[in-house]
């Protein structure tokens, strides 16, 4: 990042769950059982950046992802959007229309009893007080700007592609004028084909309107192409950040390095994550102390099963969470 100060700048966000708060529990003088899914993130996107988020299910991304929108509320920490908290009742106006999100699945995201006209209608009159023909005009610029035809304003969901259905959920999120869009996995669902059809559409439009992306995906592959910087996230905590180039050359967590094996490629020795790393990912609710990394990493050290290790500067501007590199 440059010296200008982030558009969004998340610090020491945390966020659980409670899953087990029963009278059992309380007569056993047990506190509530807790699902650890973000801890303590610490992360900052430039305006006009696209910074990718990744990891494998279960990590917290989404999760992040849905603070960031006010889906959910911190259990701690603070999120500013242009420095101010989003939680708080200045931040909340801003952060509204502000902050937008598409979703993985452009299907069960849009509501199957209304028209792309109505999906797209009810958003413009609500958040930007339109009426009338103003309604009507608005909704056919977004549809162009989507690359949509206007005949597809009157049809219901059932009846278009996965990549349409995508580009609505798209148009929806511009219907508010936001300056940042969390993308959740906006591309997963979709057929190789068309992914790379909706990775150069929001190419595009944060060309044309200097939108900032934060790009959550378990697809390293994917965000090589959209991103410019990428977090590296594993049990709700942050192990790595890089610009994306430099992460794809040398990652330095053991593991960024395990993501980055498990890649499809043309010899497909490896298939997966299970292949390229070993064991499974630990519980969120009861996660190993120290490194949460250490029960499957091969370089794990006496330290890494007692210290956390904190996210610190490494070599070529990048920070890393790892023992390996502190000194």
């Amino acid at each position: 990042m440059n010296g200008a100060a982030p558009l969004i700048d998340a610090i020491h966000v945390s966020k659980s769950f409670v899953v087990d708060s029963s009278p059992l529990r309380r007569l056993r003088g047990l506190p509530p059982l807790q699902l650890h899914a973000v801890r303590d993130l610490s992360l900052q996107v430039a305006r006009g950046e696209t910074v990718g988020l990744v990891g494998e299910s279960g990590c917290g991304k989404t999760t992040f992802g849905r603070c960031l929108v006010r889906l959910y509320r911190p259990s701690s920490g603070q999120i500013l959007h242009n420095g101010v908290d989003i939680f708080s009742p200045a931040g909340e106006r801003s952060a509204r229309g502000s902050i937008q999100m598409i979703f993985q699945d452009p299907y069960s995201s849009l509501n199957p009893r209304l028209t792309v006209r109505q999906t797209i209608g009810e958003v413009l009159r609500v958040k930007r007080g339109l009426a009338g023909g103003a309604v009507a005009t608005r909704v056919a610029e977004l549809l162009n700007q989507v690359g949509l035809a206007p005949e597809l304003a009157d049809r219901f969901p059932n009846q278009l592609s996965g990549g349409q259905r995508q580009r609505v959920g798209i148009a929806r999120a511009l219907a508010v004028e936001p300056d940042v869009i969390v993308c959740d996995e906006a591309v997963s669902a979709l057929d190789v084909s068309v992914q790379a059809q909706v990775l150069n559409l929001l190419m595009r439009l944060q060309d044309e309107l200097g939108l900032t992306y934060l790009f959550i995906a378990h697809n390293l592959g994917v965000v090589r192409h959209i991103s410019k910087r990428v977090a590296v996230m594993y049990l709700g905590r942050l192990v790595e950040q890089s610009d994306v180039e430099d992460l794809f050359r040398e990652p330095l967590h053991p593991y960024s390095r395990a993501l980055l094996q498990a890649m499809p490629v043309l010899d497909t020795r490896r298939r997966s994550l299970d292949d390229a790393v070993a064991g499974d990912l630990p519980s969120p609710i009861a996660p190993p102390p120290g490194c949460p990394f250490h029960p499957r990493c091969p370089h794990a050290m006496p330290r890494c099963r007692e210290e956390t290790p904190a996210l610190l500067p490494a070599p070529a501007g990048r920070t890393v969470a790892c023992f390996l590199y502190h000194r």
